[in-house]
């Protein structure tokens, strides 16, 4: 990814110092072979956010507090593109430092979870974390080096707000083409070809295959060919499914996923070069605000 970046200097209503850095990743996009038994992708990954660093030091209860006043809660970081994303702009701040982030550990059901309510599947522990002792250590900050460590939820720390207003808008795309084509297609016009990751979105896109010309629709599946696993070529989990019953297990065939009437618009695998319409995806920008300690002179 080619990354562009720019600081900027103003005050926020409260008269605040704050220091902004816009940055832009754009994506890097490779061509895929057209064979129909193998398909090679690269995952690309496209976001743009603003980081707002003010002066603020606050428990884990009181930081999650502050983000919900701004309409937004400690970051979750569900993926490996979260933690780069927020890698990148934190090379902007002064070590050393240690932020709040959204994990904690709910004790009504011994688990580790978001304080938004996302899955908890991506993992960062540092060595020796999490503690033993949930009691005293129920709260999760990160380091410099993206490590995660339990701490007790009544240490003063900067934290990192994240606003998930992104919004997903689905293109139909009534024009026959191959799983490559469509793919590269949906990222030269929107984001990608589509993801499918809740029941919500299955019925979205499966409104939108009932209105496609064709049988059958193309999305974001494709089967990874050195280890044989289903991933989404945006990037995101693949902790929702709706397979349909019967898959062919022909090593050399099936290495792209698609809806079809015939399915009940349940997931079915097809030979990649089989040209068919498709869905893709666009997104609205997300932001991110990390709350910081701005020392004097420093």
């Amino acid at each position: 990814m080619y990354k562009n970046s720019e600081i900027r200097n103003h005050e926020n209503e409260n008269g605040e110092r704050i220091s902004s850095t816009k940055s832009t990743m754009q994506k890097k996009t490779y061509l895929p072979t057209l064979r129909c038994f193998s398909v090679v992708i690269t995952i690309s990954y496209f976001a743009r956010s603003d980081i707002h660093l003010i002066q603020s030091l606050e428990n884990w209860m009181s930081a999650g507090i502050k983000c919900k006043s701004n309409n937004t809660d400690l970051i979750s970081i569900n993926d490996q593109n979260v933690m780069d994303e927020l890698l990148d702009y934190l090379k902007f701040i002064k070590p050393p430092f240690s932020f709040w982030i959204g994990l904690f550990y709910n004790s009504s059901t011994g688990q580790w979870q978001w304080s938004s309510g996302d899955h908890f599947m991506y993992l960062k522990w540092r060595n020796g974390h999490p503690a033993y002792n949930t009691i005293q250590e129920k709260c999760t900050s990160m380091g410099p080096l993206g490590t995660w460590n339990s701490s007790s939820c009544e240490e003063k720390k900067q934290f990192v707000c994240l606003n998930d207003n992104t919004t997903v808008q689905l293109h139909l795309i009534q024009t026959s083409m191959s799983w490559s084509e469509a793919m590269l297609y949906c990222r030269a016009h929107y984001t990608d070809l589509v993801s499918i990751t809740s029941t919500k979105m299955q019925r979205k896109v499966t409104g939108m295959a009932l209105k496609a010309g064709s049988d059958a629709v193309w999305i974001g599946l494709r089967k990874e060919r050195l280890f044989g696993q289903w991933l989404w070529v945006s990037g995101h989990l693949l902790d929702y499914t709706n397979w349909a019953a019967c898959q062919s297990n022909d090593p050399t065939f099936g290495h792209c996923g698609l809806m079809s009437r015939t399915s009940r618009f349940k997931w079915t695998t097809s030979c990649c070069s089989v040209k068919h319409h498709f869905v893709c995806y666009s997104l609205k920008v997300a932001h991110v605000l990390i709350y910081s300690l701005l020392k004097s002179g420093g």
